[in-house]
């Protein structure tokens, strides 16, 4: 209650938008983060900071480790994805190739038949 009370009078003194103070508030809680980390890296620091960094570390670590998967997941996705447009384009020139097989066996069967019909 009197944390909202201070932002409303902070935001009334400076004009500050809500969503500043809000990205404000976020820096300031990935600061304090960053120093927890830092000062559990120093070995100092109380027993619960170090195991809340220690659980953060461990989060941050599972992300990284879900990201690389996802991208592992995507370049897969994306070897196949192009993997399927070689064949596709390999099978149209042949069906290509086909059509103009069979266009040109047509023309030499029609001449053909027009040669017996003359003979």
């Amino acid at each position: 209650m009197l944390v909202m009370k201070a932002r409303v009078a902070l935001q009334k003194a400076y004009r500050v938008p809500s969503g500043e103070i809000s990205k404000l508030g976020n820096e300031v809680r990935e600061i304090k983060d960053q120093l927890a980390l830092l000062l559990a890296a120093a070995g100092t620091g109380k027993v619960e900071e170090v195991k809340r960094v220690e659980r953060i570390k461990a989060l941050r670590a599972a992300e990284v480790k879900e990201d690389k998967r996802k991208m592992e997941e995507k370049r897969k996705v994306a070897k196949v994805v192009k993997e399927a447009e070689g064949e596709r384009k390999v099978s149209e020139k042949k069906n290509k190739k086909a059509l103009e097989l069979t266009a040109r066996v047509r023309v030499m069967m029609e001449k053909e038949e027009a040669v017996v019909r003359e003979c």
